[in-house]
């Protein structure tokens, strides 16, 4: 008889063991999917972001103070592209020319669009340094430019790197296209 109690309690002890560890699988799969859901909502938010959001969480990360909008019609003033090439840009300067930081966020429509907004950037840039060697600034900012799809990021400011570093924070995710200096 006390061998058939014996067993009886190590056959519940064993069972509880086996409920147990059932119970914490299914426990720590639920936490995991629970993460993944996480992930791809703070995903979904990033992408979802205006250009202007992006711009102004850049720019409160870095406590840029005293920029102004460029109103979208004006924008063209400093990039050419088709309309059709983005879905949403957003400019702010300092000063009127923007002569101490210019921050632009430009949301492209498809990947077929990044040649051209990279080509209009790159002109701008270009005639932004040639305005600079004429008026003889010595200005030590310097342009970043950081592709991360569907967002291109223009920094021109003497802190780009750390501002470049802020807007992969802002966006986060994880499929940088490309980032140059």
């Amino acid at each position: 008889m006390a061998s058939d109690k014996k067993k009886r309690n190590i056959i519940l002890t064993v069972s509880l063991i086996l409920v147990i560890a059932a119970v914490s699988a299914v426990l720590i799969t639920l936490v995991l999917i629970e993460q993944n859901k996480n992930k791809s909502v703070s995903s979904e938010i990033s992408s979802d972001m205006s250009a202007d959001e992006v711009v102004n969480a850049v720019m409160k990360k870095m406590n840029y103070t005293n920029l102004s909008p460029i109103s979208k019609e004006s924008i063209s003033g400093y990039y050419q592209f088709p309309d059709d090439a983005v879905s949403d840009y957003a400019m702010y300067i300092s000063g009127k020319s923007g002569g101490d930081v210019e921050i632009t966020c430009f949301i492209l429509k498809d990947e077929a669009a990044e040649d051209i907004i990279t080509n209009s950037i790159n002109e701008h840039l270009n005639t932004r340094s040639a305005a600079s060697e004429q008026s003889n600034s010595s200005s030590s900012v310097l342009p970043v430019t950081t592709i991360r799809y569907p967002y291109v990021f223009v920094v021109v400011a003497q802190d780009s790197d750390t501002a470049a570093k802020s807007f992969e924070t802002v966006v986060s995710d994880n499929t940088v296209i490309a980032s140059s200096s």
